[in-house]
């Protein structure tokens, strides 16, 4: 009787660490890097002023803070995390939306044009996208992420050297990611 306990309790044990842990370790193996696009919008207030459906989360910034953090460069609960990180060469980057909006991580050449939404380019002082690049960046399978999906980001869509990706929407949501290495 005993044998079988232990069993069960190692499975239990088991399956908690993998659960657990598995997120944290996803990838690794292999070198690549997990990036998390993160918000913090409110449903109520953003789906009254959007529409239905723009948030799905679970957040607490109302529509009306976001507004408001625009002032100052953006809200720091709409974020890519990590801001930098560093993958070997021939390895790509798993994506996971964790907020409760869409958003993009496209690759630019640089964060200094902004995103594709004039109503928050403006504020940022940002001039803007242009609207067939904009187009691309919205109707791309794998780089235009809906709330609550994942994504990946194959090693060929990374040359040596420094990446810059952003948020179309949101484009103080950047990620700069360093491919090392001959392969």
């Amino acid at each position: 009787m005993k044998a079988p306990r232990l069993l069960v309790l190692a499975s239990v044990t088991t399956a908690f660490f993998v659960i657990f842990t598995g997120s944290a370790t996803a990838n690794r193996g292999n070198d690549s890097e997990t990036v998390r696009l993160l918000d913090d919008c409110d449903p109520v207030t953003f789906n009254a002023v959007l529409g239905a459906g723009a948030c799905i989360g679970d957040g607490d910034t109302t529509f009306e803070e976001f507004g408001e953090a625009l002032a100052e460069g953006g809200d720091h609960h709409w974020r890519n995390n990590p801001k930098e990180t560093t993958v070997k060469r021939g390895h790509g980057l798993h994506l996971v939306n964790r907020g409760g909006e869409f958003h993009t991580f496209t690759k630019v050449d640089s964060f200094a044009a902004g995103g594709c939404v004039p109503e928050l380019n403006g504020p940022l002082g940002l001039p803007g996208r242009d609207p067939a690049f904009c187009g691309a960046a919205f109707s791309d399978p794998v780089l235009a992420v809906p709330a609550g999906a994942e994504s990946e980001v194959p090693s060929s869509a990374l040359e040596r050297g420094h990446n810059h990706f952003q948020c179309m929407i949101h484009p103080w949501m950047t990620t700069t990611v360093t491919v090392r290495g001959d392969r």
